[in-house]
């Protein structure tokens, strides 16, 4: 017998006199905290304040929602208490009462009440249950309030209940209780601190059953401080619903086209290029040994008989679904001239600073330490870049900006005139320097005023770390009338670009302080908050300021770098920046950023055990989401954002041939 089963056997000895009734038995966890409290001395958590309080509160919860707490009461009386918490025992196909209170099932209390059986006879698989289910962890004080339990053990478990003279089999579930405080705990925890806690019930028990059964338990121990707000059981099996499985058959048809067009692609389209470049290869191996200049090239006219096969229309919208041409296209890094090469760089680098803030402030409510790590982390003087990393949302502002107004202004100039109704409106508005930076300027002035006004009123906190009110911070955030400030400078250096043509001539001088005034600005943005989250909150004017041309100013110091960059002033950067590794990496940053969450979420949600942050687990975890990411963004431009770029330019391009 091994020794987890010794100390198993140990644990429920006692299981007939209810050793587990009386919390006052337990004061292993009093000296456990007031020892942590002692080594934990400058945090300022609130359980560190409190450290026996919030022992007893722990040790209570862990028992509470232990299936030996059960074990401690006749069944007739669980089934009593649960009743008395207007709850309404039901047989298994219909109920025994006409009331609308919820109600627990029959099969579910049955199944509750053999597995209590099972641990007083002292049966494994019973044990197995109890072992399965969530228990306080180490480092509570560090803020372990996730108790998971073990998922796989609990879903390998089969129990068995005898009914009459038959015994019959029943399987398990995996449940996570969400428990909170009604009322706050002084010195301890706020009111409504979420605890997650695991559970290893029958199957039997529906969502519903889980919920009222451990509620009514909970709040009896606990004199209704504590409830269970919510139970989320695991249903591994869940057939498909009809939403899931339409999105099966949309996507199956989108393989099945992209493996038509790619056969298309191959045999119609690439074959013969593939023949015809090794007949050449051929001939000019032969013609090597020719010495004789005048003698006739071999199979020259064998190769010009290759006929280049024109796709009709039906034909080029299967070619627009191409894995073999959309990927070559993607792949390619070869750009015309007067491309602004630095964006390629500018665009990967912002995208993995998004994922790299989204891999820390995605996994914060999975981490067993994040009170004892993350106030270490806030206090680096380097942190801001992780803390502060929404910033790297306005870049792609800045971007779109820029991208719209250059190469908007390029076509118009190319075009010769020939202009929609919206491009001549959108020209005339650029012909006009004066009136276009007034219109520029006023927009810029509005959207600071709006911020400034609404930031002031809200009492809008400089970053989500420094303890603010954290009410209207996405509103800020999300309104685009409070963000339009990079957009705006965006739009000014695409208009400069053009204006230049790219051959802006600068002393070097002007050069280093341009350089140095936007690095410094950059600085600013990024690093100005430290102190604000660290030594207490800036003032209300202070806050309102920083919120109102924190991005703006950002904005500025980028559009320096792609100007400087464009005119060859970048030096060192523009090398980096500019590196043709960049130009695929750059195509896939948009489905980067619609794919990354989903990759992030999917390794959270996966995952059968907290996370312990440090910093070589953040620079893994990072790293595998990054190379994750663009994996799923290439299949995803590959099956959708190529091909519908090509579908568009097969059906205008047909509109245009029939005007």
């Amino acid at each position: 017998m091994n020794l987890l089963f010794k100390l198993i056997i140990l644990s429920v000895a006692s299981l007939d006199r209810c050793a587990y009734s009386s919390f006052d038995n337990y004061d292993g966890y009093h000296s456990i905290f007031v020892h942590i409290n002692s080594i934990a001395k400058g945090s300022d958590l609130n359980v560190i304040k409190s450290p026996i309080e919030y022992g007893k509160l722990t040790r209570m919860l862990s028992n509470v929602t232990d299936l030996r707490t059960i074990s401690c009461y006749h069944f007739s009386n669980l089934r009593s208490e649960v009743q008395e918490s207007n709850v309404t025992a039901v047989p298994s196909t219909e109920s025994t009462s006409k009331s609308s209170s919820p109600t627990v099932s029959d099969r579910c209390l049955t199944g509750v009440s053999s597995v209590v059986q099972a641990v007083a006879q002292q049966k494994i698989w019973a044990f197995k249950m109890i072992d399965a289910a969530g228990k306080p962890p180490a480092n509570l004080l560090g803020g372990g309030f996730k108790w998971l339990g073990d998922y796989d053990e609990c879903m390998d478990i089969k129990g068995s209940t005898t009914v009459g003279n038959n015994e019959m089999l029943f399987g398990t579930e995996y449940c996570m209780l969400s428990v909170i405080n009604l009322q706050a705990v002084p010195n301890v925890l706020p009111q409504y601190t979420t605890l997650s806690i695991g559970m290893c019930l029958p199957d039997s028990c529906s969502e519903q059953d889980t919920q009222i059964l451990t509620n009514s338990i909970i709040r009896n121990y606990t004199n209704n401080i504590f409830i269970v707000n919510k139970a989320e059981c695991q249903e591994p099996d869940k057939p498909f619903d009809t939403r899931a499985i339409i999105v099966l058959v949309i996507l199956s048809l989108f393989v099945f086209v992209m493996v038509v067009g790619t056969v298309y692609d191959i045999i119609m389209i690439q074959r013969p290029k593939w023949e015809k470049t090794t007949g050449h290869a051929e001939l000019h191996a032969e013609t090597a040994f020719i010495e004789s200049e005048k003698t006739p090239l071999i199979h020259h006219d064998e190769t010009d008989s290759y006929s280049k096969y024109t796709p009709g229309m039906f034909g080029q919208l299967l070619l627009s679904f191409s894995v073999y041409t959309n990927g070559s296209k993607i792949l390619n890094t070869n750009q015309p001239g007067g491309s602004l090469t630095a964006i390629n760089g500018i665009r990967f680098i912002s995208m993995t600073w998004v994922i790299l803030g989204h891999a820390y402030g995605f996994i914060l409510s999975d981490v067993d330490n994040v009170g004892s790590f993350l106030p270490k982390m806030i206090k680096r003087a380097t942190f801001p870049a992780i803390s502060n990393a929404l910033v790297s949302v306005d870049t792609f502002f800045v971007l779109s900006g820029t991208l719209l107004v250059y190469i908007v202004m390029k076509e118009l100039k190319k075009n010769g005139g020939k202009l929609n109704w919206g491009m001549f409106y959108f020209h005339r508005f650029w012909s006009y320097p004066m009136i276009g930076y007034a219109i520029l300027l006023t927009f810029l002035c509005g959207t600071w005023i709006a911020t400034g006004i609404m930031a002031t009123k809200w009492d809008v906190p400089m970053s989500s770390f420094d303890g603010g009110n954290m009410t209207h911070y996405y509103e800020i955030y999300f309104r685009p009338y409070f963000r339009m400030g990079p957009y705006l400078v965006g739009m000014f250096t695409g208009y400069l670009l053009y204006k230049t043509d790219l051959k802006f001539k600068m002393n070097r001088f002007l050069n280093l302080f341009g350089w140095l005034i936007a690095g410094v600005s950059a600085c600013a943005v990024l690093y100005g908050v430290y102190e604000d989250v660290n030594d207490g909150r800036e003032s209300r004017e202070i806050s309102s300021f920083y919120i109102t041309v924190h991005r703006t100013v950002w904005g500025a110091a980028v559009a320096w770098v792609i100007f400087a960059c464009a005119h060859g002033y970048g030096g060192y950067v523009n090398t980096v920046l500019s590196w043709k590794g960049f130009i695929p990496l750059s195509r896939l940053t948009y489905c980067a950023y619609l794919v990354h969450p989903i990759v992030i979420y999917h390794y959270l949600y996966t995952r059968r055990r907290m996370i312990h942050l440090s910093d070589i687990e953040i620079i893994y975890e990072f790293l595998g989401h990054l190379c994750l990411s663009y994996a799923g963004a290439f299949l995803a431009s590959l099956a959708f954002e190529a091909p519908m770029m090509g579908l568009e330019k097969v059906i205008f391009k047909s509109k245009q041939h029939k005007k």
